[in-house]
């Protein structure tokens, strides 16, 4: 007879157990959710009642908090081996977090969760939140409240994101209190903050709870439609889910205006038209809706500039663009993992269908655009204008070539190209990067590889609605023509989980990116990955291990020419704001990188700075900073240079008003002789949301 406590025997009584229910279960409904059906409460009570019987012993034994958190992995691993059992999947992992959780392991409760959340109906954004705030409670050493605390930010957005109000406050209660406990005031602005975020929305819109429960009723409530429509689109900014339910509304004149913004536009008239309707309704509306109208005006209007646009309307819009210029930024939508309402696909012409409470509006003609129907379990509302999915394989003009070596400028090659740059970048004035790159969604840092021809970016709020972003690709045959649609990078990098702030080699040969994926140290963690040649996918990514990566987040890399100086952004302790500069060398690319040291003075300030690039011999640095003396309002973008690359960095200098505005920019990417620049920005004349932007001095 096999032992007890064996692997085999352990698997073999959870898989006689789960088959019995296990056709159950796949019966059921799924609502339009493709994760399983979390079994019942007395399926799981028997699961659980044999797993404490097989791990009785070692539960026992194990008296450190470290010999429980081996068992709750020795658990974990056991449940991704019962591939044939999903109750005895379920029921490990549950039993697993919650030792997890007791043993206040941050990190591997976080990817409890999100197995389950993956493959069951949970709600893994309240599980997340009830586990924290177990381990808080618990109150663990410093370092892991650190851990959660830059862990609840994502989360408070996400809970903003789906409408969870009370959980949104509760995690902001939860920043509080151990901001509290650190008698940190940078933690205590931020919960402040998040908690204002609930309590302003709620004071605005205090009764869309209501109507959205009236919404399920009755999908047709002008007055709850109206309610539900102003949060979204007024509150939130989300005009993908609120035009709909606007058009539904009982304000005949929204209505009205709704349905024309719904209809779209073919020509830079009928923009100006609706770009017109929305400006004249917000001169009639009260401030909070006012401001938000106008920015939804000012949307239609860029839209709608083109050459040889008559000089009077011209004027009349590019007067009300510098007016919106000067009103606060409209909230952004945050991406979720699984949203209430789907995110703004890239390739979305205006906006997406709403939720299945949300009834047909009338009838309102459209132009002949392809349109994308809506999944089965939503009720049709009007069709909505889109343009055709972008392309999952990639379009490169030169296919198979090989990856050129990285070649080292002279000296004095280096001292002309970071003379040609300071002399000239707060001259030159950004291109937007077209419709092939920018989309309606928010596109966000980028790399560039050495030549300008290839181009890799993140993008919030994708086509793949169950991620949080991922990285895209565009190529162009040279430099000075256009690059060509975006296409979501091939290969293994993009995941379920969030991919963002590529970085690429010299050679283009490694690709640098952050991910919150399993397996890393905590929060986000950079990771590597490479490829044998240009247009080939990158191979399966690698973490960049604990050298590299802390316990809380690191993020945003950037990576010198020749490999051997990294600079990245971590909230870890020891440095001068909540996130700085971080930066690691290594004297040879087939060595490790050495252990991260802070940038000190004059680079990092008490603020948080982000987006670094590196150019001209890592003798350029480009990096976004917000609040620093000289700025122009929100976060800026500053450079800093050296003699040589082991020289210290002089005093950081604002790129000036031509680059920055009072909105943020961010993003940073330079090609490697700093010729090109490309940042991320809210520049009249987008597409929508944040776009990238480039500066060509080649062209100068």
């Amino acid at each position: 007879m096999l032992r007890k406590d064996s692997n085999i025997t352990i698997i073999w009584r959870l898989v006689c157990f789960g088959a019995i229910i296990c056709m159950a279960i796949i019966a059921r409904g799924n609502d339009g959710d493709t994760r399983r059906a979390v079994p019942d409460e007395a399926d799981q009570k028997e699961g659980k009642s044999l797993v404490g019987e097989i791990f009785r012993d070692e539960y026992k034994t194990a008296a450190t908090a470290d010999a429980r958190v081996a068992l709750a992995k020795k658990m974990i691993e056991m449940a991704q081996q019962t591939n044939d059992d999903p109750v005895g999947r379920y029921v490990l992992t549950r039993v697993a977090l919650d030792i997890c959780v007791k043993a206040k392991d941050v990190a591997l409760t976080l990817n409890a969760i999100d197995s389950l959340d993956r493959e069951y109906r949970v709600d893994g954004l309240k599980l997340k939140v009830d586990a924290l705030s177990k381990i808080v409670q618990l109150r663990p050493a410093r370092d892991r409240e650190n851990m959660i605390f830059y862990r609840l930010g994502p989360l408070h957005a996400l809970a903003l994101e789906n409408d969870k109000y009370k959980l949104a406050d509760k995690i902001a209660g939860l920043e509080m209190t151990i901001a509290s406990r650190h008698r940190d005031k940078k933690k205590r602005e931020r919960a402040l903050a998040h908690q204002k975020a609930v309590s302003d929305l709620l004071e605005l819109y205090g009764n869309v709870d209501q109507s959205l429960e009236e919404l399920k009723e009755d999908p047709r409530d002008p007055e709850a439609n109206l309610a539900v429509g102003s949060f979204r689109c007024f509150g939130r900014g989300d005009w993908q889910a609120g035009l709909p339910l606007l058009a539904l509304g009982s304000d005949e004149d929204l209505s009205k205006v709704a349905k024309l913004d719904l209809a779209g536009a073919e020509s830079n008239a009928d923009k100006a038209k609706i770009a017109d309707a929305w400006w004249n309704l917000a001169d009639e509306r009260k401030t909070s809706e006012q401001a938000a109208m106008k920015h939804r005006a000012a949307y239609w209007y860029r839209e709608g500039m083109y050459e040889g646009m008559p000089v009077i309307a011209k004027l009349k819009a590019r007067k009300r663009l510098e007016e919106v210029a000067k009103l606060p930024p409209m909230p952004r939508r945050v991406a979720s993992s699984r949203p209430s309402t789907p995110a703004v696909p890239r390739g979305s012409d205006v906006t997406s269908p709403p939720p299945s409470t949300v009834a047909k509006p009338d009838p309102v003609e459209r132009p002949s655009r392809p349109t994308s129907p809506p999944p089965t379990t939503v009720a049709k509302p009007d069709p909505v204008v889109e343009r055709p999915s972008r392309p999952t394989a990639p379009v490169t003009p030169r296919p198979g070539s090989p990856l050129v070596p990285y070649k080292a400028p002279s000296k004095a090659e280096l001292n002309a190209q970071l003379r040609f740059f300071i002399n000239n970048i707060r001259k030159a004035k950004p291109v937007n990067l077209g419709s092939g790159v920018n989309s309606r969604a928010d596109e966000g840092k980028a790399a560039i590889s050495p030549d300008g021809c290839e181009l890799v970016f993140g993008c919030f709020g994708n086509a793949r609605s169950t991620r949080h972003t991922d990285l895209w690709t565009s190529t162009r045959a040279s430099r000075g023509e256009q690059f060509g649609p975006a296409v979501s990078l091939p290969g293994s990098v993009n995941s379920h989980k969030y991919e963002a702030d590529p970085a690429l080699s010299g050679d283009g040969r490694f690709m640098l990116f952050v991910s919150d994926r399993g397996g890393g140290s905590g929060g986000w963690d950079l990771w590597m990955c490479q490829r044998p040649k240009r247009g080939q996918p990158f191979g399966d990514p690698a973490n960049m291990g604990p050298a590299i990566n802390s316990n809380v987040e690191d993020y945003c890399p950037a990576l010198s020419a020749d490999g051997k100086t990294l600079v990245f952004i971590s909230c870890r302790s020891g440095g001068v704001g909540e996130a700085d500069l971080w930066m690691s060398t290594r004297t040879s690319t087939r060595k490790p990188f050495g252990s991260p040291v802070n940038m000190g003075s004059p680079i990092n300030s008490g603020n948080d700075e982000e987006d670094p690039a590196l150019a001209i011999g890592g003798r350029l640095l480009v990096f976004a900073s917000a609040n620093r003396p000289g700025g122009h309002g929100g976060k800026d973008l500053w450079m800093c240079a050296r003699a040589s690359s082991d020289a210290p960095w002089d005093e950081p200098v604002n790129l000036g008003p031509n680059i920055n505005t009072r909105a943020d920019e961010g993003g940073v990417a330079l090609s490697a002789d700093g010729q090109l620049l490309i940042f991320t920005g809210r520049h009249p004349g987008g597409h929508g949301g944040s776009d990238l932007w480039m500066v060509d001095l080649g062209e100068m």
